[in-house]
């Protein structure tokens, strides 16, 4: 499978056309998809390719990429047509790669195969890193846990308490190298969904001034997870230090193959709810899906 992503109202233009993630090329593939994202200010297409009649649900991860990656880009033209740029970037501030970041397992699971494929370069350090962070995140949550009796019984606000006293202790990314992400073309989701306009100051550990925040009309990390729970009937939260400790008990069920159309259909319709939720006061997003 493989994905293209094309700036412009006909995909056939192939302006900006690139493929990523666990691209592949294919000469003759059996169908080809398309995503219409309409924001109202610009229209994105990025066409999807698959020669294969069954994909897993981790095929999914690079077009929920490509998708987040081109929404940010599109509402970051926006943002400087504004005299707002965003401010973020692979290096603008170290205070972004001090949240604990949660992923879908779907995309947990991705990220773990990564670090674990042969070749890749980073691998066995990153996995060292990834356990050794593992185990001293799951001490201090005990002792969190313990000195928060009860917090437990609300997964909501435990969350938010953790997300807040995460912060407070100040811990670099594992992924974090002298300033720098050393995954940044392959980071998660949710580091790319966040963007902020003006000084990247306004970030801090505690979180982020509101007006600094730039709305995003649809969270692809919110739409793998409906998208998991559709197929699997559940879908946890896994936090990026402990997703390789995670997947080797969970491998299995991400081996499972689906109809490459019952499962882009799935995606879809999950991509066409979030963008329904999360207008935040901008004109609804549309989302069409076009099969050629």
């Amino acid at each position: 499978m493989f994905v293209s992503h094309y700036i412009g109202p006909n995909p056939d233009q192939g302006r900006d056309s690139r493929q990523c993630g666990m691209a592949a090329s294919l000469s003759n593939p059996s169908r080809r998809f398309h995503v219409r994202i309409d924001l109202g200010f610009e229209e994105i297409v990025v066409g999807l390719a698959f020669s294969g009649s069954a994909i897993r649900l981790t095929d999914l991860v690079p077009l929920a990429q490509v998708l987040e990656d081109s929404i940010g880009a599109a509402i970051m033209r926006q943002q400087e047509s504004l005299a707002k740029p965003v401010s973020c970037g692979p290096c603008c501030s170290p205070v972004c790669c001090q949240y604990l970041i949660g992923l879908s397992t779907v995309e947990a699971a991705f990220m773990a195969e990564l670090l674990m494929r042969q070749g890749y370069a980073l691998g066995p350090e990153l996995r060292k890193r990834c356990r050794k962070r593992s185990q001293q995140l799951d001490r201090l949550v005990g002792e969190f846990l313990q000195a928060n009796p009860g917090i437990a019984a609300c997964p909501s606000k435990l969350v938010s308490q953790l997300e807040q006293w995460y912060g407070r202790l100040e811990e670099d990314c594992i992924f974090l190298e002298n300033g720098k992400c050393v995954i940044y073309v392959d980071r998660p989701l949710t580091c790319r969904h966040w963007l902020i306009a003006g000084c990247p100051a306004d970030c801090t550990p505690l979180g982020v001034k509101p007006e600094a925040t730039v709305a995003m009309p649809v969270s692809l990390t919110d739409v793998l997870i409906d998208t998991a729970f559709q197929c699997l009937g559940s879908c946890e939260i896994v936090t990026l230090p402990t997703i390789v400790d995670w997947y080797e008990n969970h491998s299995q069920e991400f081996d499972q193959l689906y109809r490459s159309e019952d499962l882009i259909r799935t995606f879809l319709q999950c991509l066409q709810d979030s963008a329904k939720q999360n207008t935040r006061g901008r004109e609804a997003v549309r989302v069409q899906g076009v099969w050629q």
